[in-house]
């Protein structure tokens, strides 16, 4: 039988669409405080964290997306955690290895831009050797917090690095918005997984992993 265009057309019209993620989410905004004080502490700034509350800062160079992490996991106890970041420093990684060694963090797992084999070979080595992680090309500087009282994402200018530079960030305290976040690293994990192989002191991509050059 033959078939016209008008045919192929409502076919594919009719056929299952791939199940994506959709790449935004609309929600009302929670409640929001605001942060912009040089003078202050991250402490004395952010303070106590509550359910559905939308805290907005500026660092002014005082502390790192790390850090803010680190502040965060001392109010919600351990939890399992996603660090999506351009650009990741040794002290970083040293750090949080010892926080999960220490139980106060139950899991973790990075979402990294392939600069890091270039400018961050040290750092990434660790990751290797410790976590699992993903290589894409991303520019997003994204953490998830997770565990049965807590579901947090921040969202920020920084990276997990040591800088003095002015940056802007959000700590969003909202189940949805923490799912959300985390199904679209879920699914660059999915893609872009770099998993280790023991048996041959070697790592083997997942099949349809990106892990090109930045300049290719």
């Amino acid at each position: 039988m033959l078939l016209t265009i008008t045919d192929i057309v409502k076919r594919k019209q009719t056929e299952e669409p791939e199940a994506q993620t959709p790449p935004v989410l609309r929600l009302k905004s929670p409640l929001c405080k605001k942060i912009s004080n040089p003078e202050s502490s991250l402490h004395e700034e952010i303070g106590q964290i509550s359910h559905d509350e939308c805290i907005h800062f500026w660092s002014f160079g005082s502390y790192s997306l790390h850090e803010l992490m680190f502040y965060l996991l001392k109010q919600t106890g351990p939890a399992h955690v996603n660090l999506c970041t351009w650009s990741i420093s040794q002290d970083a990684i040293e750090k949080i290895t010892r926080k999960h060694n220490n139980g106060e963090i139950l899991s973790i797992r990075f979402l990294l831009d392939p600069r890091v084999k270039v400018c961050k070979a040290k750092p990434l080595q660790m990751i290797t050797r410790n976590f699992r992680h993903a290589i894409t090309r991303v520019h997003a500087k994204v953490v998830t917090i997770e565990n049965n009282e807590w579901k947090i994402s921040i969202v920020s200018s920084q990276n997990a690095t040591n800088n003095p530079k002015l940056e802007r960030g959000v700590i969003i305290i909202s189940d949805d918005i923490h799912d959300f976040d985390k199904q679209i690293i879920d699914n660059e994990f999915r893609k872009h997984e770099v998993r280790n192989d023991r048996a041959t002191s070697g790592t083997i991509l997942h099949p349809e992993g990106d892990c090109h050059h930045p300049g290719s």
